[in-house]
């Protein structure tokens, strides 16, 4: 399957704008652009699209949308999650529309707890977690935890350094397009940086990694520190080095 971007926006009920706006932000890219400018979207990008949609019905920012699709949650996760939510909203939406007949009727009451989004923000809550909490479990992590119990403090200090300058270097590219040589080579640089000094790093690894860069608060603000954007911009980075490798 190819699309064009205006066969695209016709097929999903979206505006051409819409979706132009999408590839700026990075949260849906077209899969191939030509030599002479033409869009082309491919089954994988139609599929990203409507997950964004759903989370659209939930009044999510986009921000927070790119955060969820790109976690590490398996798309029948991800999809049983949508379910969810959707489901907590109609809830949310059957009530508010009770009070309205009610009010109607003149048989309102002083309550509130139509309005209340306690149940919503509590999945949403336990989503994010889940992204933090999967990778506390794997053989990855522990490997990392068995490694640098050892290290001395010289040894982190000149880890910390190298940690720092590759960071920095992806926060001086913002400006620059991921499919960028320089953008590849600081990937590629931090993939070996993570294997020589915490744990063999794959692709599917970092791809893990990229998604939590942008799931996790404390990573945003640790990567934020160097410039805003850094994090999300490392989390693209990584994301198009993996899937065009």
């Amino acid at each position: 399957m190819k699309l064009l971007i205006h066969e695209l926006a016709s097929l999903a009920y979206v505006s051409v704008r819409t979706l132009h706006y999408y590839d700026e932000i990075g949260l849906l890219k077209p899969s191939e652009i030509s030599s002479s400018g033409y869009r082309y979207y491919c089954e994988d990008d139609v599929k990203r699209l409507k997950k964004i949609l759903y989370y659209k019905e939930l009044d999510l920012p986009l921000r927070e949308i790119k955060r969820l699709i790109d976690s590490s949650l398996s798309d029948s996760d991800t999809l049983k999650r949508h379910k969810l939510l959707l489901e907590l909203k109609r809830e949310r939406l059957n009530k508010i529309i009770n009070s309205l007949e009610e009010n109607i009727k003149g048989e309102g009451t002083m309550s509130f707890d139509e309005f209340d989004m306690k149940k919503i923000d509590d999945a949403m809550s336990q989503y994010s977690n889940e992204v933090t909490s999967r990778w506390n479990n794997t053989s990855e992590y522990k490997e990392s935890s068995k490694r640098t119990q050892n290290y001395t403090a010289e040894k982190w200090k000149k880890i910390k350094s190298e940690d720092d300058e590759i960071i920095f270097t992806f926060a001086s590219l913002i400006n620059t397009v991921v499919t960028e040589d320089k953008a590849k080579e600081t990937v590629k640089r931090w993939q070996d940086h993570i294997s020589r000094y915490y744990y063999p790093c794959s692709d599917e690894i970092l791809s893990s990694l990229g998604a939590m860069y942008v799931a996790d608060e404390r990573f945003i603000a640790t990567l934020d520190r160097f410039k805003k954007g850094t994090a999300l911009y490392m989390s693209e980075a990584i994301t198009s080095y993996v899937k065009n490798k």
